[in-house]
Formats: C-alpha cells, sequence, structure tokens
C-alpha cells in the first residue's frame, strides 16, 4: 500500500528524507543528548541510521513520533575492551588533557576510529577507540519534522547525520559538569 495520504509524504524503504529530531535517553531517564530543533536531514534505505530505528519510522509522516529503548548490540555496539590502548606520552605532546580525540593509535596505521583520550599517567596516555555510548541500552525519541522525496542528488551527496560528534559533545560536556 502506498503510504501518500492526501498530499503527505511518509518514509519509505528507499531514498525518502526525512529530519527528524532524535533524542537520546539512558534507561532511568536522562537525557543524554539533545537533537536539533532543525532535525537531522536523514536518507532512508541507506543505513543511515540504526536498522531497528529506521524500521520502527517506517510508513511516519510530519508530526509523527516514535519512541524505541535499543539494546547495546542495535545501537552503539558493545563496549570492547581490546580498542582501550595504552601509549607512549611522547607519541602525543604534552597538552593532552582527557576528552581529546585523536585519530586512530598514535605510531601504528589508522583503523579509522577516533580514539578518545580516558586518563594519563607520567608516561602513558590511554585512548578508548570505544563510542562513549557503546554498551549502553539507549531511549531514542524521534520526532519527524518533514518528509520528501529524495533527489538524485541528494542520494549521491547524502551524508550520514553526525550522531557521533553530536554524542561526544555532550559525553564532553557531562564531563566538565562533574
Amino acid at each position: 500500500a502506498s503510504c501518500l495520504v492526501g498530499s503527505e509524504m511518509c518514509i519509505r524503504d528507499r531514498d525518502t528524507v526525512a529530519w527528524l529530531k532524535i533524542d537520546v535517553f539512558d534507561l532511568t531517564g536522562n537525557q543524554l543528548q539533545e537533537g536539533p530543533e532543525e532535525g537531522w536531514q536523514v536518507l532512508f534505505g541507506h543505513n543511515d541510521i540504526f536498522p531497528k530505528l529506521e524500521q520502527a519510522l517506517m510508513s511516519k509522516k510530519a508530526g509523527d513520533s516514535v519512541t524505541l529503548t535499543l539494546e547495546p548490540e542495535d545501537a552503539f555496539g558493545e563496549s570492547e575492551p581490546e580498542l582501550i590502548r595504552s601509549v607512549p606520552l611522547n607519541l602525543l605532546g604534552d597538552n593532552v588533557e582527557p576528552g581529546m580525540k585523536v585519530e586512530g593509535v598514535p605510531g601504528e596505521p589508522s583503523d579509522g576510529r577516533f580514539y578518545t583520550v580516558i586518563g594519563s599517567d607520567e608516561n602513558h596516555v590511554f585512548l578508548d577507540g570505544n563510542h562513549p555510548f557503546a554498551g549502553w541500552a539507549l531511549k531514542f525519541v524521534v520526532k519527524v519534522l518533514k518528509v520528501e522525496k529524495a533527489t538524485p542528488e541528494e542520494v549521491e551527496e547524502m551524508e550520514a547525520p553526525e550522531l557521533l560528534e553530536v554524542a561526544d559533545l555532550v559525553k564532553e560536556a557531562s564531563e566538565t559538569k562533574h
């Protein structure tokens, strides 16, 4: 069945663009991330958001909301101990502070991951390549702001929303509060 109701577009399985306001909470109700009011532009059918979130948004139209709880394996994955690394301090210089990001492990071929500085001692810096929300079950509250058919140009150029960067900013903000 088509999901055109009157003239309203709704989210379909491929090449639909939706503007989504995505707020993320932990299971005790603490807000971890507030999506921008104008929403993130998401292209459906291209693995830009978590598959279970995408499924839950199918056939939704502007004004609809979805609340969904995802286990770690359906969201940012489990925390992997092997992604916590120690590197000699001299590879990173003197101005190393917790929360800083480095791409790849210094002195090794890049694995394309960003590592967060989680601490240091006199000689070493400790890096964590896990996403800040790895290992967490999370509640997503998603409001659909607008839905359109993607143009071929949008399909070509669209990038996944910067959930990761926003999550990192939120983590840094929460760390400075303590």
